[in-house]
């Protein structure tokens, strides 16, 4: 890599023997902006739904190649969760710890009472209006699963901003646990498994929770690939690639080749791992496969809007994707342009 510029890194390739293309739902055209226009009301109101804007409702498409097959209704609340998860996310990102707490709570009281309405407070009455048309599709034992899923990823989500605190590296598998979790990846696949109608002690068996852990780890390892060059340019260590360089030594080319062998080795798990899946009986099975394709077209959707939407590479997206070559961006321009 030596004849590369200075400050230019490659982003390897991945998912190239990965079975499930990218699909764009039907529907794309009325959920995505009709979601839109629900959010557009909290725009004047909050930096962090102006930030989500700002990225030409790149949510609409993440959602709709994330979930190809689902009905418009279910697309619509896709598209609602995914631009709730990315404000929750811009909102805390830049916060302390204390602060990241008290915006948790506030949001974790959505599901105790979600008749009330949060006037003044634009992050929970988003979340609030969001889960009441998630309820819509969902059966009381998928509601359930959904609340512990998302409380999760809020106590991660401080659990992260404690680490920005105190400038804490954690280690490879450390970090993964808890990046499994601040990622948002399972309250997202919850739209999946709910439009299969799995129950809960098959989602449960061994062969499907591998599968979906392999889903997660695929979606965020290669999330951290995307967003090392916008991370790097605002400080974050939240990030594997970082990681690994801090570490294990690495130059940023070594740790990016690295952090791909490890994208790599968990594609191979989930595809062996389709080998293992038991039958429970033909209308059982079909579903089953609904839900691992659901897995299969969130890991392809992450890949393509990756370099679709401008949230990681800007308008260089297309291009990136073609070359592979990434310029680093200084932390002014991160700053300036929303890193």
């Amino acid at each position: 890599m030596s004849s590369l510029p200075a400050r230019t890194f490659v982003l390897p390739e991945m998912l190239n023997e990965w079975p499930w293309p990218r699909v764009l739902n039907p529907h794309a055209d009325d959920a995505g902006p009709a979601s839109a226009a629900w959010l557009e009301q909290f725009k004047p109101e909050s930096l962090a739904v102006q930030k989500v804007f700002a990225g030409g409702n790149s949510e609409g498409l993440l959602s709709s190649l994330a979930y190809p097959t689902v009905d418009n209704q279910t697309l619509r609340v896709a598209c609602d969760l995914m631009s709730t998860l990315f404000v929750i996310d811009d909102y805390t990102d830049p916060e302390k710890s204390t602060d990241v707490q008290a915006v948790v709570d506030r949001i974790k009281d959505v599901f105790r009472d979600s008749v009330t309405v949060r006037d003044g407070d634009v992050v929970s009455e988003i979340t609030r209006q969001c889960w009441l048309r998630a309820k819509e599709i969902s059966t009381p034992a998928q509601q359930e699963r959904f609340i512990e899923q998302f409380c999760d990823y809020l106590d991660a989500v401080v659990l992260e901003a404690h680490d920005r605190d105190d400038d804490n590296v954690r280690d490879f598998e450390e970090y993964l646990a808890v990046r499994r979790d601040t990622g948002a990846v399972r309250p997202s696949i919850w739209i999946a498994e709910c439009a299969a109608g799995v129950p809960e002690h098959i989602l449960n068996h061994e062969t499907l929770l591998t599968l979906t852990t392999c889903a997660v780890d695929l979606i965020i390892i290669s999330n951290d690939m995307f967003s090392y060059n916008k991370e790097q340019a605002r400080g974050s260590l939240h990030n594997i690639v970082a990681i690994a360089m801090k570490r294990m030594n690495l130059s940023l080319q070594e740790a990016m080749d690295w952090t791909s062998a490890r994208h790599d080795a968990v594609v191979d798990k989930f595809l062996s791992t389709l080998n293992e899946v038991p039958s429970w009986g033909e209308e059982m099975d079909a579903r089953v496969a609904n839900l691992i394709d659901g897995l299969g077209y969130w890991v392809r959707a992450n890949e393509a809007w990756s370099f679709e939407c401008p949230r990681y590479f800007g308008k260089d997206g297309p291009e990136i994707k073609r070359t592979r070559l990434v310029e680093l961006i200084s932390a002014e321009s991160g700053a300036r342009n929303g890193a």
